[in-house]
């Protein structure tokens, strides 16, 4: 019985051999063993779709999310390596998940101005490469360090070494950066005049290295905590404003801000701003920066109006202190004819004080002294008694001097009397004698009468 006929010729070996050949490669391409040779020629790689998602606009030194999503005959591809480019050059790369999509952030800097993002896909054994192209558009990016205080000449700031950048009026350094990413700022601390001195305290963020690098993604705001001292001149004048020595001003000390106590010494001193504080937005601010007097003497005796006669530094070049001190003019003054006289006198005071006083004879002499209560003491010739003053304000204190001449005249005048006196006397005496005589001629001249 023959076998293998099947309404057709038999197939010899070499035939069967080819069959199982094309049978085998078609089952490792994933073909049907049955698909007929012709077919299997004619299919090549199955075609790949791609897409980009990637933000229109970013500023300068942002990263940049980008995400490519792989199909092929509306099926996604995964495990496929998708790369991507800005400008022709790869910037990263990512494996497509189970859906398709490969994402990742492209970390490189980007200047700003308009750029191509490119993803492609290399293609694979049956899948062809793919590649789809994006627009994007990276803005400039904004620096603004602010000075506090704003003081014109103190500071300049350096981005990455380059040319150095002055603040405007409010302090304020803005800067645009085409460019993001790590930065190194540099501040540099400036003496704007010999009468100036700035010393550099601490970024915002409590750094207080000159030196901080800081990351620019977009707007960028910052601040500068410095301290600047003033060389201001000291003026004193008295309770009523009239210029005093400063040679005679000792003990002299003022408080400031941060409870800083100065002690001066000669009539100009060092005023410093105080340490900028954050306030409850963050912001830096100075405040408060006032100085006052806390102590001093005058002529040795304490005469400061504590807390009086504040000042800003650097508001003044010149701080004018109100001492608690008044003019005083003494003169003598003849008891007798009120003429003035000239002679020297003791004040004592409070705490101590004793000054001997040339009393001149013409204009008096005027003393400056602390308010407070006095004593005077005339030491010329003659006799004065002691003169009791409370200091308050401008006073001209007459010293009733009882005089030799005085003396004199009056011995002359009590000799006078006492002759008038004793010559009034006599005259009485014989008034009377003659008395008796009188009455008896003047009682006979009267009875004689008709």
């Amino acid at each position: 019985m023959s076998s293998g006929r099947a309404g057709g010729r038999r197939a010899g070996p070499g035939t069967v051999g080819r069959l199982v050949a094309a049978s085998v490669f078609a089952s490792a391409l994933g073909l049907s063993a049955t698909a007929p040779i012709s077919a299997l020629a004619a299919s090549g790689p199955a075609p790949v779709s791609i897409s980009l998602n990637v933000l229109a606009t970013v500023s300068a030194g942002e990263p940049i999310p980008v995400a490519a999503t792989l199909t092929s005959g509306g099926a996604p591809l995964a495990n496929r390596l998708v790369r991507f480019y800005v400008d022709g050059s790869e910037v990263a790369g990512a494996i497509s998940a189970g859906n398709g999509q490969a994402t990742t952030t492209i970390r490189d800097q980007i200047p700003a101005g308009t750029h191509s993002v490119k993803a492609t896909f290399a293609g694979s054994s049956g899948y062809a490469p793919a590649s789809t192209s994006a627009s994007l558009t990276v803005r400039i990016s904004t620096l603004s360090v602010h000075v506090v205080p704003a003081v014109a000449g103190t500071v300049t700031l350096s981005i990455d070494g380059g040319a150095p950048l002055s603040p405007d009026r409010e302090g304020y350094i803005n800067t645009d950066l085409t460019v993001g990413g790590l930065r190194s700022l540099q501040i540099a601390v400036h003496d704007p005049s010999p009468g100036i001195k700035a010393t550099f305290v601490e970024w915002s963020n409590h750094d207080t290295s000159p030196t901080r690098v800081i990351r620019i993604e977009h707007g960028v705001y910052t601040q500068v905590a410095i301290q600047v001292s003033y060389l201001t001149l000291l003026r004193f004048q008295d309770a009523l404003g009239q210029p005093l020595s400063a040679q005679k001003v000792t003990n002299l000390s003022v408080d400031g801000p941060d409870g800083v106590v100065l002690p001066v010494k000669g009539s100009k001193v060092w005023l410093t701003t105080p340490v900028p504080h954050s306030t409850s937005t963050g912001a830096l601010a100075v405040g408060p920066d006032f100085y006052s007097l806390l102590s001093g003497e005058y002529d040795g005796v304490n005469a400061a109006k504590q807390g009086e006669d504040r000042v800003i530094p650097g508001i003044l070049p010149v701080w004018t202190i109100r001492l608690g001190v008044y003019p005083l003019t003494l003169y003598a003054r003849d008891m007798i004819f009120g003429g003035q006289v000239a002679g020297p006198a003791l004040l004592t005071g409070s705490a101590g004080l004793a000054r001997h006083v040339n009393v001149a004879a013409r204009d008096g002499s005027t003393l400056i002294l602390p308010g407070g209560l006095y004593k005077i003491k005339f030491r010329g010739l003659g006799f004065a008694p002691t003169v009791k003053v409370r200091v308050s304000g401008v006073q001209s204190v007459p010293i009733k001097v009882f005089t030799p001449l005085d003396a004199l005249v009056a011995f002359l005048v009590l000799l006078v009397l006492a002759l008038g006196l004793l010559a009034a006397s006599r005259w009485r005496s014989q008034l009377l004698a003659k008395l008796p005589i009188w009455r008896e001629m003047l009682r006979k001249r009267l009875g004689s009468a008709p």
